[in-house]
């Protein structure tokens, strides 16, 4: 006997589909919210029934004698398939297109220092990764560290990223900003702005090497408020742990600086061979304040001297005053520990009392056995003892074995 199109089932196959689908399109449409449990609602009472059924006739046409013709199963299954697919395709895709988008417009790492000696407000979608976006006046050495995020789609031009991938737009020449009190009425988070001339500073150089181990690393910037401008200054962020234990260094022309503060008091603002410096959460406090961390770490700057490095520095009793000195850079013996492998070089600058800058070279070892050891060139010949202890401070040397 010839087998016949099975009009039930190919029915229940679209209405199916048609249903599936429908969902599918809801499920993904944007700003969705809570309707997505009017999705799940629905999928549960009629759709997966509708499946459920679907499989049960399917199963009992395969077994008539005859079985339902090749037509029938395909208008009864390839639809529905298809319809299935809706939404972990558009997903995937989706996923690509953010992927892609990253690519294009990486998050950038931004700090802010107020030095304007007023409050200090930023418009509050800037950094979506910070607290708050008022900066005080009446504490000064607080900064403001976030993640600025580009927004996808359609934004307004007010809106629009100030960078180029992770670079800052060349057209980009001004800042928005509000200094000082309030007016009554006005609302904190969405205050009036006035437009500052940005001026850039500090240079930028040539990451490649570094992005040759780690495709993630991106440029950052460090802006400097003052009164009548802002300065931004490119920086380079130290890279995590995980990435300096798994990464080969050798031969890489970049160390990793920290600061230790001898002096009175705090320091806003740190250049190493005009590479502006990232700050360690706030300003570097001075020693008198007690020894929190025996030092600060900063960010990387690309050294391919022997000679000595020139630093710049500004305080918070007077920033808008450089000070400037050049300091060289102890180098290491070379050592070969059985087994091991070291991290990225690293530098203190030990800002004296004296008005100077002194440097400690010193590097970590992944030893064998997951151990960890440092070497160092030691205290500078030519300065006391630092109250918050040396280049081994922020280590337990009971642990940490010294090479």
């Amino acid at each position: 006997m010839e087998a016949r199109p099975h009009w039930p089932g190919i029915i229940l196959g679209l209405v199916t589909t048609v249903i599936i689908a429908w969902l599918g399109w809801l499920a993904l449409q944007p700003g969705l919210g809570y309707g997505i449990i009017f999705v799940l609602l629905v999928a549960v009472v009629v759709a997966l029934p509708l499946l459920l059924a679907l499989v049960i006739v399917t199963i009992v046409l395969l077994r008539r004698r005859p079985p339902p013709d090749r037509a029938t199963l395909a208008w009864m299954w390839l639809p529905t398939l298809c319809a299935l697919s809706i939404t972990p395709v558009a997903a995937w895709l989706k996923d690509l297109s953010n992927d892609a988008f990253d690519r294009q417009h990486p998050s950038i790492h931004e700090q802010h220092v107020n030095l304007t000696g007023q409050d200090l407000w930023l418009p509050i979608g800037r950094l979506s990764s910070s607290s708050t976006n008022r900066m005080p006046s009446t504490d000064a050495t607080r900064i403001i560290d976030g993640v600025h995020y580009p927004r996808r789609g359609e934004v307004p031009a007010s809106d629009q990223s100030p960078y180029l991938g992770d670079l800052l737009r060349d057209d980009v020449s001004t800042f928005l900003r509000r200094t000082g009190p309030l007016d009554k009425d006005e609302n904190p988070y969405a205050p009036r702005f006035d437009s500052t001339p940005l001026l850039r500073t500090g240079r930028s150089v040539d990451i490649t090497p570094l992005r040759a181990l780690d495709p993630f690393l991106r440029h950052g910037y460090i802006y400097h408020h003052y009164p009548d401008r802002v300065e931004v200054s490119p920086t380079l962020d130290s890279p995590g742990v995980l990435t300096e234990e798994r990464l080969d260094w050798t031969g890489i022309p970049f160390t990793h600086f920290h600061a230790s503060n001898l002096g009175p008091t705090h320091v806003v603002r740190i250049e190493v061979d005009g590479q502006a410096m990232p700050l360690p959460y706030n300003t570097v406090p001075p020693a008198s304040d007690g020894c929190h961390y025996a030092y600060y770490p900063l960010g990387l700057a690309r050294i391919e001297t022997e000679g000595p490095v020139t630093v710049r520095w500004q305080t918070i009793d007077a920033p808008d005053r450089w000070h400037e000195t050049t300091t060289p850079l102890p180098s290491l013996p070379s050592i070969s520990p059985s087994r091991a492998k070291h991290r990225l070089a690293s530098a203190l600058l030990y800002f004296d009392t004296d008005g100077t800058v002194k440097a400690e070279s010193f590097k970590l070892w992944d030893l064998a056995g997951g151990n960890l050891g440092i070497q160092s060139s030691g205290i500078p010949s030519n300065m006391a003892p630092p109250p918050c202890g040396d280049a081994t401070g922020r280590y337990d040397m009971r642990v940490v074995q010294r090479l």
